[in-house]
């Protein structure tokens, strides 16, 4: 029943926000929960919660109400790793956005997935009606990593002709068989392993990382290694 789901979840994340004609705020969480429909016991489930914020610019609400509602229930083919919001930039204009809807999801197993709020509307009413709706999940088009990371970040950008360049090298000298995709548009993932292995995609920065963090805003990725000072 839903008391069940609602009793065993876990990893919870905001993974799209909207404002409301009233003021007040729609939210859409995503979390796991370890009960599953799925045959497989040792696969989970992500569960879709819409928490709507009243503000109180109307008769029908003080302004302190605060509606909880369980959209739907989606079956995965293994546990969660972890799950993390999407960061995006474009480097055509060099603007770091923040946090971008929807979520990356890794797997136990170190395989990515992506979950879609399909939240496209513009107006109030469109947008409210959106956030009854179940989203979906994808395979990941973003490069794997070699491992499974329990730390991770995501990153959307847009390239310019330089980052386009620089990236069509390097993949070629790594993968000389495959053709780099002509696309602006590129996912790109982050990942530290319980190794201390500190991966981009499919390549290797570090064999012996600590810490690291990937800020958009100023254009880097910085992280510390075993042993500093």
């Amino acid at each position: 029943n839903e008391f069940d789901w609602w009793s065993s979840l876990r990893q919870f994340l905001i993974v799209s926000a909207r404002d409301c004609e009233d003021g007040g705020k729609i939210l859409r969480l995503l979390a796991t929960s370890c009960l599953s429909n799925n045959k497989n016991c040792l696969a989970e489930s992500l569960v879709e919660i819409s928490l709507r914020i009243f503000g109180g610019m109307n008769n029908e609400s003080s302004g302190n109400d605060v509606e909880i509602k369980l959209i739907g229930v989606l079956p995965l083919e293994g546990k969660v790793l972890r799950m993390v919001n999407w960061l995006e930039y474009n480097a055509t204009t060099t603007s770091a956005f923040g946090e971008e809807e929807g979520a990356l999801i890794e797997l136990d197993d170190g395989s990515l997935i992506e979950y879609n709020c399909n939240n496209s509307s513009s107006t109030y009413e469109a947008a409210e009606e959106d956030f009854d709706c179940s989203g979906q999940v994808m395979p990941s088009a973003a490069e794997p990593l070699l491992e499974p990371c329990p730390w991770i970040y995501a990153l959307h950008y847009i390239q310019d002709s330089t980052m386009d360049k620089e990236y069509a090298h390097h993949h070629r000298h790594d993968h000389p068989s495959e053709e780099v995709s002509s696309s602006n548009s590129r996912s790109l993932v982050v990942g530290l392993s319980s190794r201390s292995r500190l991966y981009c995609g499919e390549r290797l920065l570090s064999n012996a990382a600590s810490t690291f963090i990937l800020s958009p805003a100023h254009r880097f990725l910085s992280y510390v290694t075993l042993g500093s000072r």
